[in-house]
């Protein structure tokens, strides 16, 4: 069901929040109490739409009636038929996340069979409307990891007290089965503790450790295993991912190594903070460098008609005139790539990229159509520029603008000897102050909705070797309850350590 799937993504928000050993992740999120509380608020009417037609197992055995005889029974077709949560909680602390839920009432029905042992084994059948009001349910844990990276819930306590308890049965044997009232009270209690805390909760777990850590992108992967387990806090919870990209042909470790983070903090007027690091970048440039991604060949066919630029040897008859002298008049086929891998480096105010490319110049023979190589070039791009978060009228963008950008020149190989290119590095340098920057600043880019979560209000900070990203969220649940919904309060916490809170 989606709101089955959708209580998955309010889990993984809390709990994939968490291997063998501890290193630096390259990717942080943090959720704060602000944003525990937003869950609270959504999730809260998620589990009374995925509980409101929840199914307990039929209960069978044999039990004494008044102590007057005895007999089998079974209660079957055991339905809840409504579920109301109003007062909860759901906070971060040292000791964990708690969640807690106070003057829960809920409504069963069950089809009822009863025989006597004694000859000539009576029986009968009724309807039961089972009311349960005044119940409390407190669950408190850790999320830890196993070896392979992947999260698990740890140090689980769950606890659900059944408060008030009323039963009322229909049919033509009502009377009789009214006795069976005290049998089926405390029966009726085990079996909601057992499928919470007994089921319910192993079930999240192999929920947990079922989560990919892995996303597939074709020839490359991104691990997403957990480095620590769950950090929690005064006031938040932390997961720490790797956020490395590997190349599935040939996986092997990126040369890099994630940036120290900061400690948590000031994190309170946002739901979320995420620290994304350059070491990301950093290897998911090496990989896409060593699958040849960064490699690609130009032609005239491939430049926009308003660019003022011919790949063909008459245009660089002033530019290269020992290359126009050796080829007159002849296509040229432009060979660009990434010599090594880009480097992506995060500082205070400022982004800085380096590129070590090349440039490969062919000509074309116009009988034949063969190319031939003429010469290589290399170009070191340098570039740095500085980003913002800017709203707009349906979402919020991202923003950059380039503040600087060099592309120096120089002769690798080539078969024009004494080659001079000082003419296209004086066409470059003029292309990237007066055509490049003035085309691309400003560029901007809407973020994107992930599993129907939008960013609101998100504030943008830069660090040495990571950026920060704290902002409010917005769920779309796609669950009415959840939607109009407006009878679920909030406790007030009164003590510093929300695990001292009581019921």
């Amino acid at each position: 069901m989606r709101e089955s799937s959708a209580i998955r993504v309010c889990v993984f928000l809390l709990a994939a929040t968490a291997v063998a050993v501890t290193v630096n992740p390259g990717l942080r999120i943090a959720i704060t109490d602000k944003g525990l509380e937003y869950l609270r608020r959504i999730a809260v009417p998620l589990i009374e739409c995925e509980l409101a037609t929840m199914k307990l197992p039929d209960i069978a055995g044999e039990a004494d009636v008044e102590h007057l005889f005895r007999v089998d029974y079974n209660l079957s077709n055991i339905t809840l038929s409504d579920l109301t949560i109003p007062k909860s909680l759901l906070t971060a602390g040292p000791d964990g996340i708690m969640l807690l839920g106070s003057d829960i009432a809920m409504k069963m029905k069950s089809n009822v069979y009863v025989r006597e042992h004694a000859w000539p084994h009576a029986h009968y059948t009724a309807t039961a409307d089972i009311d349960i009001n005044t119940t409390s349910l407190s669950i408190a844990f850790k999320v830890g990891m196993v070896p392979n990276g992947s999260a698990t819930l740890d140090d689980v306590n769950c606890k659900l007290s059944v408060g008030d308890f009323s039963i009322k049965f229909h049919g033509g044997a009502s009377w009789f089965i009214n006795l069976f009232d005290g049998v089926i009270n405390p029966i009726i209690k085990s079996q909601l503790n057992k499928q919470l805390c007994e089921q319910a909760i192993p079930e999240l777990n192999y929920t947990l450790l079922s989560l990919p850590l892995k996303i597939n992108l074709g020839d490359v992967l991104i691990d997403l295993s957990l480095v620590k387990p769950m950090d929690c806090g005064s006031g938040y919870a932390a997961i720490s991912n790797k956020g490395e990209f590997y190349s599935t042909k040939h996986p092997v470790e990126a040369p890099y190594t994630p940036p120290v983070l900061p400690p948590v903090s000031d994190t309170s007027n946002y739901m979320l903070s995420l620290w994304f690091t350059d070491y990301v970048l950093n290897t998911g440039a090496y990989v896409y460098q060593s699958l040849g991604v960064f490699k690609y060949n130009v032609t005239q066919k491939q430049i926009p008609p308003d660019v003022p630029f011919q790949l063909n040897t008459n245009f660089f008859e002033q530019i290269i005139p020992e290359f126009y002298k050796k080829y007159p008049n002849m296509a040229i086929v432009l060979g660009v790539e990434a010599l090594k891998p880009p480097v992506v480096n995060f500082y205070e105010k400022s982004i800085n990229a380096t590129i070590p490319g090349g440039a490969i110049f062919y000509v074309v023979n116009s009988t034949t159509s063969r190319t031939e190589w003429v010469f290589t070039l290399s170009a070191a791009v340098d570039l740095g520029a500085i980003a913002w978060l800017q709203p707009n009228k349906t979402d919020e963008l991202v923003c950059a603008n380039i503040t600087s950008l060099s592309i120096k020149l120089d002769v690798l190989n080539s078969s024009i000897d004494h080659l001079n290119i000082s003419g296209l590095q004086s066409l470059v340098d003029f292309a990237t102050q007066f055509a490049i920057i003035p085309v691309v600043n400003p560029f901007c880019k809407a973020i994107p909705s992930i599993a129907n979560v939008s960013v609101t209000h998100p504030s943008l900070t830069f660090g040495k070797g990571y950026i920060r990203i704290d902002t409010d969220i917005s769920y779309d649940s796609g669950c009415v309850r959840a939607a109009t919904n407006t009878k679920h309060t909030a406790w007030k916490m009164e003590a510093k350590d929300p695990h001292t809170h009581k019921l």
